[in-house]
């Protein structure tokens, strides 16, 4: 059976690393690229709180993120000679991939982290550190600074 890796993604040099990682690590996985959009589809007090029309572009502009994402992760992985396939979902982040992971099988998460420390990491906390709390499968954490296996 083959195994599924999950791989969250945004736009940093983290999270380009870990998806390096999984495809190096995991030759014969099947990856997937997960983008956690931030808006919540459901959640009626955001809607009722900003225009109608300013949430849809929000929305859109969001949307775009998850394409570019999703085609860079494309490319790297067609260089590695490998493919991903790819997952938008709305929500908070930590829930989303958790979720993810939770009602798709997945069997491993590789999460990018930017390693912040002291009073930053307390203020601002850390998707991948609460990802790894909660997650129902093992997660490995890659830095853009760590070293992919060759």
């Amino acid at each position: 059976m083959t195994q599924q890796v999950l791989v969250p993604m945004d736009t940093s040099g983290p999270a380009t690393a870990a998806l390096e990682y999984a495809l190096t690590r995991f030759p014969d996985a099947e990856i997937v690229v997960l983008y956690a959009c931030g808006i919540n589809e459901a959640d009626g007090s955001l809607r009722e709180r900003v225009l109608r029309s300013e949430f849809e572009r929000e929305r859109i502009r969001r949307e775009r993120i998850a394409e570019e994402i999703f085609q860079a992760a494309a490319d790297s992985a067609e260089q590695a000679g490998a493919t991903v396939s790819t997952a938008l979902e709305y929500g908070l982040p930590i829930r989303a991939i958790t979720s993810y992971a939770e009602d798709h099988d997945v069997d491993r998460i590789v999460i990018g982290t930017h390693d912040r420390k002291g009073l930053s990491r307390l203020l601002l906390g850390g998707v991948a550190e609460v990802v790894m709390r909660r997650s129902p499968v093992p997660v490995t954490v890659r830095s853009a600074g760590a070293r992919t296996p060759e």
